[in-house]
């Protein structure tokens, strides 16, 4: 049977260890309904994970026993989705496809179109723990705070892809070997003249998704996996 799995920045090492959590307390035994003796699978965040024994139950929290810890491999390379904020559910779903799809790290963008600056930093940040629990990492990807595109600009490493529908098949400039890969997607109403023009001043290839006109956030779903994978 397929062991619910959890993650939680925590240090994990093998021995008993006692957790004060209430949302985690309420997930293993009144949702799931697990008892003493059954195991899940707890995850440190940063690529550890380990198989727990549940011990006992106290208030708000739960005794485990840590029995092995598994250190899972690393990404072969560093992935980074830079989305303008779009608007606030679009942005949400963006954000737990693209934990799903491996993407290694977010950066919010306000970008010149973008129509509201709504974002929820802690719920985005509950929103990926649980992507990566249900689609079984170890790692938890970095959701930056929102900065201006003229900042990701000058902190962008690496090859970046420049979404654009006027850019070239992404086919054509894809390059699987890269080490150090970022996916740029812009807001709703496009990007700008003066942000196209930034964009090829600071070498990034312009890359199109095909003919098809997709909706902002299905853009950074389709980015995201294609860069990760």
């Amino acid at each position: 049977m397929r062991l619910h799995r959890f993650i939680r920045l925590i240090d994990l090492s093998p021995g008993k260890m006692r957790l004060d959590d209430e949302e985690l307390f309420n997930q293993v035994k009144n949702v799931f309904r697990l008892e003493p003796g059954d195991k899940i699978i707890l995850a440190n965040g940063k690529g550890s994970e380990g198989t727990a024994e549940i011990r006992s139950f106290y208030k708000h929290g739960i005794e485990l026993e840590i029995l092995n810890i598994d250190e899972k491999s690393s990404a072969s390379k560093k992935t980074v989705l830079y989305l303008a904020i779009i608007k606030k559910d679009n942005f949400e779903l963006a954000v737990q496809k693209a934990v799903e799809c491996g993407i290694g790290k977010i950066v919010p963008m306000i970008t010149d179109r973008i129509v509201k600056l709504n974002l929820n930093m802690d719920r985005l940040k509950k929103i990926s723990i649980e992507a990566a629990e249900q689609s079984g990492r170890a790692d938890i990807p970095e959701i930056s705070e929102p900065i201006k595109f003229s900042e990701a600009l000058g902190a962008a490493r690496g090859t970046n892809l420049f979404f654009d529908m006027g850019g070239e098949p992404i086919a054509n400039i894809m390059d699987k070997n890269q080490t150090e890969i970022g996916a740029w997607i812009g807001p709703e109403g496009g990007w700008s003249e003066s942000e196209l023009v930034m964009a090829k001043q600071k070498g990034f290839k312009t890359a199109s998704l095909g003919a098809t006109t997709f909706r902002a956030e299905t853009a950074a779903i389709v980015g995201a996996y294609l860069i990760s994978n």
